[in-house]
């Protein structure tokens, strides 16, 4: 039968472990004669807020025509009504309290001893999880304010007239001091436009796009890391859109900020498509069908009910021109390469001498060392911390160091 673990024996254990640690936090977490690693000939990362985001719509007079002549050519799809059917049926498409216990230092010792066995696994559980977390980067523009309205005329035909319909697409434009790093242009897909006489919807297709990944905002973290295609395997661009909606009926009754509809883009960027300035560029002619489909559609704008007096005091019924506005999503998300998460620790190791801390299962073991305080009534030393306990007795310490270790000597 092996001996049981005694105060005597964990004691020898701070001994060695713990100054190692103390003098290993006073030097970064780095070995000083570690050799300096070369710098890397890519692009360099650029600091944060360089790169600028501007949204736009497109608008178009000559729309208006073409939906003019689909009407002509489909005078029966104009014989529905105002639209209250569309109208109503509905457009609008993570604990416990820290808990302080005192645990003898046995107990805490046997959990340090736990943590040192498996410390390996630990950093390497930490730095999966920041590797993962900083794969993914959203960016939300919000509303873009200041848009042309819907319509360019009022309506007498009620609130889902096509008539004088200006709106023409979005586009989003990056820009890094005078160097664009990002450009896509989207416009009404002119092939459908009987979609808009027929069912008061439309379509949008991609014309432009261009992206330079090394400019992006991947890898997601304030510290100075690169994207590189053999850390990171992949980069994926997808772009959501959303056009919002405010109208008045005739009850009258409010319709407010209401989605009428919301589209999605998703190109994945390969290295070998990239050109001698790392830009990926994709342009759609004219007349070729689009190699990158944009997903969804939308409800075209309702017109607010807005009546008007002529000079004889009649009210002629009237809609106005279409108020809305286009929220945009950009989300860029990258791989881990095979490679990277082999060679994971030299990885680690190098942010630790970025940062300048231990990773979080040393400071533990650290701290459970250092929080300690004799006491005088049990006559023993204890560990105070503000963990919630995790239920380390004596006799569960076999269990915990995965032996054959009796606690208690029983």
């Amino acid at each position: 039968m092996k001996r049981p673990i005694t105060v005597t024996a964990l004691c020898l254990l701070m001994a060695f472990c713990v100054p190692a640690m103390v003098s290993g936090q006073s030097r970064g977490g780095s070995d000083q004669g570690e050799k300096t690693e070369k710098k890397d000939k890519g692009p360099k990362r650029r600091a944060n807020g360089l790169q600028k985001y501007q949204t736009f719509v497109y608008t178009s007079e000559d729309l208006s025509s073409e939906i003019e002549r689909q009407v002509s050519a489909d005078r029966d799809a104009l014989s529905r009504g105002i639209g209250a059917d569309l109208l109503s049926a509905g457009l609008s498409a993570a604990t416990g309290a820290a808990t302080g216990y005192i645990s003898t230092l046995v107990e805490m010792g046997i959990t340090a001893i736990t943590k040192l066995i498996h410390l390996d696994a630990l950093n390497k559980k930490e730095w999966q999880e920041m590797v993962k977390e900083e794969s993914e980067l959203i960016i939300t523009m919000g509303t873009i304010a200041d848009l042309n309205d819907f319509y360019n005329c009022m309506s007498q035909y009620g609130p889902m007239d096509p008539k004088g319909m200006r709106f023409d697409g979005i586009g989003c434009l990056a820009m890094e001091g005078e160097d664009t790093t990002f450009y896509i242009s989207c416009h009404i897909n002119r092939k459908k436009i009987d979609r808009i006489v027929r069912h008061s919807k439309f379509e949008l297709v991609m014309d432009t796009f261009m992206i330079n990944p090394y400019k992006a905002g991947l890898p997601n973290t304030d510290l100075p890391l690169l994207f590189t295609y053999a850390d990171r395997k992949s980069f994926d661009f997808t772009m959501k859109m959303r056009m919002v909606s405010s109208w008045m009926d005739q009850l009258p009754d409010l319709h407010k900020d209401q989605i009428l509809g919301e589209f999605m883009l998703n190109v994945p960027v390969d290295s070998a498509s990239l050109d001698e300035n790392n830009m990926f560029r994709y342009v759609r002619h004219e007349g070729e069908a689009p190699k990158y489909g944009l997903v969804g559609e939308s409800f075209i704008v309702p017109r607010s009910y807005m009546p008007l007096r002529d000079e004889d005091g009649k009210y002629t019924e009237s809609w106005g021109t279409g108020q809305y506005k286009m929220e945009v999503e950009i989300v860029e998300v990258c791989g881990v390469s095979e490679e990277f998460k082999k060679n994971w620790r030299k990885d680690f190791k190098k942010r630790k001498k970025m940062t300048g801390k231990m990773s979080k299962a040393e400071a533990e073991i650290l701290q459970i060392f250092t929080n300690q305080q004799w006491d005088k009534q049990a006559k023993q030393w204890v560990a105070t911390t503000l963990k919630g306990p995790s239920t380390v007795l004596n006799k569960e310490a076999a269990k915990m160091l995965g032996s054959s270790y009796t606690a208690g000597g029983k």
